[in-house]
């Protein structure tokens, strides 16, 4: 998959149109790109998708209450560099150079 900008009117399926600007997510983007209908994102945009996609999962996360582990029921987390939480007992880090903050029972749930 890799994600695309749309340059003009793209007809995935009758009244399904993606319109110019917006992102499309194709499995096989060579035709859409020589044909002229999209181009691939930069760094920068591809950034801020990722940027606000991570905020929004951020903000369900947050408004879900006590974090608890589905696997092992633990409640101590960290969170990596890359902003990923990940549970404490069952993926504990390689290296303290991972963890961007603990987040749990013992240090209290932070946000």
């Amino acid at each position: 998959m890799e994600l695309l900008v749309a340059l003009e009117p793209i007809v995935i399926r009758p009244g399904d149109i993606i319109k110019p600007g917006e992102i499309v997510q194709a499995r096989r983007p060579e035709r859409l790109l020589s044909e002229g209908k999209a181009r691939r994102l930069n760094r920068a945009e591809s950034q801020r998708i990722l940027d606000r996609y991570v905020a929004e999962a951020r903000e369900v996360f947050e408004a879900e209450g006590p974090l608890v582990c589905h696997a092992c029921k633990g409640t101590d987390f960290w969170t990596s560099v890359h902003g990923v939480v990940v549970c404490r007992r069952c993926h504990p880090p390689m290296r303290d150079g991972l963890i961007k903050k603990w987040i749990g029972e013992a240090t209290g749930r932070t946000k």
